[in-house]
């Protein structure tokens, strides 16, 4: 029996899917829930939009094994590939198997600190490195040891592959094909004037590191991973690259990339 969990947006239309849904795996008899705080499951719903995808991403437990299905009650729902009202088509492809599995590639951002001491961050769609305080930020950054640009500016986005359609197209960053695994290095207000720093996006192969350094010996710097906001004091280095393992996101009904680009960014509000 397969094992599911189930996150949600905190309203009621994504409520009331959600029961829909848990009623039908329970229905069909080859699912059970997991237990509340229990992280690891077989299959991971989100209901909502992308926001609540990249949630469970964070809140579950990342494996080989583990499926992740989006069902978008949201507005955008980039990564949410399902209706709410194919759920019975949906249960149905899950109890014979009949899916197709797509590779989504993730940022592992490794953080050293004066003290030596390290932490790791994940995030599937950006990392954005800024000033505590959200004053002007001076970084020393190389790619693959060497040196690339001393950056001053807001401050510094890396998108995977997967995120470049949404903060990162904000920004002014390229759209990527979900395909390759890269790391887009996309610089938030330049300033040009005062520092020889790109201003256009920076697109990396697979297997490419990039060492962000405070210019000031340490600092403490405002990280978000996916929209979650930390701050992390005494920050010597931060380095940056795509992790080994992948993220299975399940899809049933395909839309072509270009197609999804078509509908959910250029036709919006037409």
């Amino acid at each position: 029996m397969k094992t599911f969990k189930i996150f949600l947006k905190q309203n009621k239309k994504s409520f009331d899917v959600a029961a829909d849904l848990r009623a039908r795996l329970l229905a069909s008899g080859k699912f059970r829930e997991v237990p509340e705080g229990e992280s690891r499951a077989d299959f991971v719903f989100s209901v909502g939009g992308d926001g609540c995808f990249l949630r469970s991403f964070r809140e579950s437990k990342v494996s080989d094994s583990t499926m992740y299905i989006g069902i978008n009650t949201g507005t955008l729902g980039f990564m949410q590939s399902v209706k709410p009202d194919k759920l019975g088509e949906l249960v149905e492809h899950l109890v014979r198997g009949d899916y197709k599995l797509q590779k989504l590639s993730f940022i592992k951002c490794t953080a050293t600190f004066d003290d030596g001491e390290e932490r790791v961050f994940n995030c599937l769609n950006e990392l954005v490195v800024r000033d505590e305080n959200l004053h002007i930020l001076t970084l020393k950054i190389r790619v693959d040891g060497e040196e690339l640009e001393t950056f001053a500016g807001d401050g510094v986005l890396i998108a995977t592959s997967t995120g470049s359609t949404a903060y990162n197209l904000s920004l002014g960053g390229s759209i990527v094909h979900e395909r390759f695994h890269t790391l887009q290095l996309t610089p938030i207000a330049p300033l040009t004037t005062i520092a020889h720093s790109l201003s256009n996006s920076l697109v990396c192969p697979e297997g490419s590191c990039l060492e962000i350094s405070p210019a000031k010996k340490v600092q403490d710097l405002l990280v978000s991973a996916d929209g979650y906001n930390t701050v992390i004091r005494g920050v010597r280095s931060l380095k940056v690259e795509l992790d080994k393992g992948r993220v299975n996101r399940l899809i049933i009904d395909e839309h072509s990339f270009w197609q999804r680009i078509n509908e959910k960014i250029l036709r919006r509000g037409n």
